[in-house]
């Protein structure tokens, strides 16, 4: 942040300075004419009798930066749509169509947002015929998080990965072995068979492979959703979700 303001601050005095020179040409003077403390003054009144032009000018920067990091994720996204969509080896549900819309999720079961959304999620999967949606385990929060990943990967070995991932999703509280097991066994899961699988290579492999595709595109937070084509950081509420769904679905 500090570097922002330094480049803000730089940007400011230039525009202020050009100003300065303008004017002083135009009443038939030079700019050699301003010594430093000459500008340092006017520099220092303007801002005193302008002070909201710092915050329209630091807002305006921050709005560049945004949306240059939004099209340079976008590149990214598109450079590896196809490993993105792909549901090969995340969990995924919903239509197996070519032509079926694909909503990939990053998340965390440490997070609050992501909880808010497992609502939403399921309403989309019951709701829409047309509609595959990819489930990306990406646990950053906490070592809680991570355990509660792999117990959710490994519950794909019994089929009931979606009714143990809500169930996570809505559970308050720590992820702690005795709870993961409390809510594996009230869905239906053999936890034995769970905690082995749990540690098996095949999930480290997709919890490393997940992690990297996100750092590829650059996701650093949960949740995020792909909706076809749109990255969607952070939550969305259930008519925002459907109308990118509608969205992807006209340009399909």
């Amino acid at each position: 942040m500090s570097n922002h303001f330094g480049k803000l601050a730089a940007i400011f005095a230039v525009v202020v300075l050009a100003g300065a020179i303008a004017f002083n040409q135009f009443m038939g003077a030079t700019a050699d004419s301003f010594t430093k403390e000459e500008i340092q003054e006017i520099v220092k009144e303007y801002i005193d009798e302008n002070p909201s032009i710092i915050v329209d000018a630091f807002t305006k920067f921050r709005q560049e930066q945004q949306q240059a990091q939004q099209r340079e994720q976008r590149e990214k996204f598109l450079a590896n749509k196809d490993k993105i969509l792909s549901s090969e080896t995340s969990p995924s549900i919903g239509s197996d169509a070519d032509d079926a819309v694909v909503i990939v999720e990053f998340f965390d079961y440490s997070c609050g947002y992501c909880k808010r959304a497992i609502d939403a999620v399921n309403s989309i999967i019951d709701q829409e015929d047309d509609v595959r949606f990819v489930f990306k385990e990406f646990p950053i929060l906490s070592p809680a998080s991570t355990m509660a990943a792999k117990y959710a990967l490994a519950s794909r070995e019994q089929g009931k990965y979606l009714e143990y991932h809500t169930a996570l999703m809505k559970a308050q509280g720590q992820k702690t072995e005795e709870k993961l097991k409390e809510l594996a066994l009230e869905v239906g899961l053999d936890f034995d068979k769970l905690k082995k699988d749990a540690n098996s290579s095949k999930v480290q492999k997709e919890l490393d492979d997940v992690r990297a595709l996100a750092q590829s595109i650059g996701i650093s937070g949960t949740p995020a959703f792909i909706i076809g084509d749109e990255i969607a950081p952070g939550f969305i509420p259930l008519d925002r979700m459907k109308a990118l769904v509608e969205q992807a679905r006209e340009k399909s």
